[in-house]
């Protein structure tokens, strides 16, 4: 039977089996796993089951659901996918899950990276995936607006220079 199995926060080591058709997950105490965290929607997502077949698809969440990294509206799962919602992240996982017809596409090379991740995490390692590129970008936007903010009073100097 396919299951979820909480890797983050206060949900770590936690299993969630999918025993229904129609799994729902949120904040709301009316779900079918209900996961009491502010990041997540009182009703964020919820996962189909169609034989052995599983598909998660977002209830229109504020935060969004992800699927190794994606945001996603829809998609199939197959074992090992890790599914994010808000900020729990959850490993899909069961050996009798039906895979077949999952095209292998450029979001199975992120999956590799974000199981090893999920993994880590589970097995209590430190694993991170450190990226400076947000802070690079920030830094070339101040240095933008710091240039304006010059441009801007050595404008205003020459204008006034000549107002006399």
């Amino acid at each position: 039977m396919a299951s979820l199995r909480g890797l983050s926060g206060d949900f770590a080591g936690q299993i969630f089996e999918l025993a229904d058709d129609e799994t729902t997950i949120g904040r709301h105490a009316g779900n079918k796993v209900a996961l009491c965290d502010g990041s997540i929607s009182s009703f964020h997502c919820c996962i189909i089951r169609d034989g052995s077949k599983y598909t998660v698809r977002d209830l229109d969440s504020t935060n969004g659901t992800r699927v190794n990294g994606q945001v996603i509206t829809m998609r199939r799962l197959a074992p090992g996918n890790m599914v994010q919602v808000g900020s729990v992240e959850l490993m899909f996982e069961g050996g009798d899950v039906d895979i077949e017809g999952i095209k292998a596409s450029p979001a199975v090379q992120v999956e590799t990276g974000a199981v090893v991740a999920a993994r880590a995490r589970a097995a209590g390692g430190d694993f991170k995936k450190s990226s400076s590129r947000g802070a690079k970008g920030m830094w070339v936007v101040f240095g933008l607006l710091f240039l304006v903010a010059i441009a801007g009073i050595v404008g205003l100097l020459v204008y006034l220079s000549g107002v006399r």
